[in-house]
């Protein structure tokens, strides 16, 4: 049985995207790593990769139904008010994170290298554009790219149809990520895929993964009904026990180039996605709060990774059998503190202008 969800019934999205940035953090410190192999793998190839999906999910379906019809001319052509308003910040966001570690980028790929100034403005401004300018940032140029297409091509086709051709993609994208090992006797198919590796450094990117997830939400956006909590729930878990034995039957059975896109996160995405829409929360807690403070988490938490990585040699030595513990409870434990600080400030009427632009 059904029962419809109301959109403004989001609480349970906000505490859900607060998780997942949990997860993030998870992938880039691997929690477990020193302590045990598997566990760490059932943390991070399986359970934390179900938040970018996740993230691009929710992204569709906000973006969908407050689209609205408005329109708005720019230059020669009319788009979508809501739209360009939306690719407008999402550019501005992305723009002001990309200067925060741009400093890392010099330090990593410029200093010390051979490569004339010129030509690393010109890969900087390639890569910002195709596959992200750092770690995380990626989400960016995917989620603009898929958003575009969702606004141009949604009402045009219709959203399944988009909907099926973007998983055809996702399929395209899969061989070349967790599935890559299956196609290794097949030179014509390695050799087209190592030209995107060429081209776009891997299959996670816009048109081969976000575009699926971020259509699937703006589907989930136009349904009336969704599945009750209890019983997307238990779907949920059944889809992350297939999920699990696709993840390792990879682990051992195949050569994956990494986790990133798999059969199983459409389910459990899918499900996840319904259990958080149906969930109510009477708590009288700030959930403004805890969603921004989880998209500041999302973008910062590299910034204090990098730190960890510079500290460690001089405090932490002692600790190595837990190093990626406290790696990860560094990185999560300042990313908190500093998205409460950057919340506060963005809702200071005097302040709110130095961290316009972080989220």
């Amino acid at each position: 049985m059904s029962t419809r969800i109301h959109h403004k019934h989001a609480n349970g999205l906000d505490v859900g995207k607060f998780i997942l940035a949990i997860f993030v953090i998870a992938v880039h410190t691997s929690p477990l790593k020193s302590i045990s192999i598997t566990p760490n793998f059932i943390l991070v190839q399986i359970l934390s990769r179900n938040a970018v999906p996740m993230f691009f999910m929710i992204s569709g379906y906000f973006f969908y139904y407050k689209r609205g019809t408005s329109t708005i001319k720019i230059g020669k052509f009319i788009v979508n008010e809501y739209y360009y308003k939306t690719i407008k910040r999402l550019l501005a966001v992305y723009l002001v994170w990309s200067l925060v570690y741009l400093f890392d980028v010099v330090n990593r790929y410029y200093i010390g290298s051979n490569i004339p100034l010129p030509l690393f403005i010109i890969a900087y401004a390639y890569w910002a554009t195709i596959y992200g300018t750092y770690l995380h940032l990626w989400f960016f140029p995917s989620v603009i790219f898929s958003l575009t297409m969702l606004s141009y091509l949604g009402p045009k086709i219709g959203l399944n149809k988009l909907l099926g051709i973007a998983l055809v993609f996702y399929l395209i994208g899969m061989f070349g990520d967790s599935y890559f090992g299956l196609v290794q006797g097949f030179p014509l198919i390695v050799a087209f895929y190592k030209t995107i590796f060429f081209l776009m450094n891997t299959t996670r990117n816009g048109l081969l993964f976000a575009l699926f997830f971020v259509t699937l939400g703006a589907v989930m956006s136009q349904r009336e009904h969704h599945l009750r909590p209890l019983k997307a729930g238990i779907y949920t878990l059944i889809s992350l026990l297939f999920l699990t034995w696709e993840a390792f039957s990879l682990r051992f059975y195949s050569q994956p180039n990494d986790y990133n896109i798999m059969i199983g996160l459409i389910p459990t995405a899918y499900f996840g996605f319904q259990f958080l829409l149906g969930l109510d929360f009477k708590f009288k807690w700030d959930y403004k709060f805890i969603r921004d403070s989880s998209t500041v988490i999302f973008f910062s938490h590299p910034l204090f990774l990098i730190l960890f990585n510079i500290i460690f040699p001089l405090y932490f030595q002692d600790y190595s059998a837990f190093l990626s513990v406290i790696r990860f409870l560094f990185v999560f434990i300042l990313s908190l503190l500093f998205a409460i600080v950057v919340v506060k400030m963005r809702n200071h009427p005097k302040l709110s202008f130095l961290v316009k632009y972080l989220y």
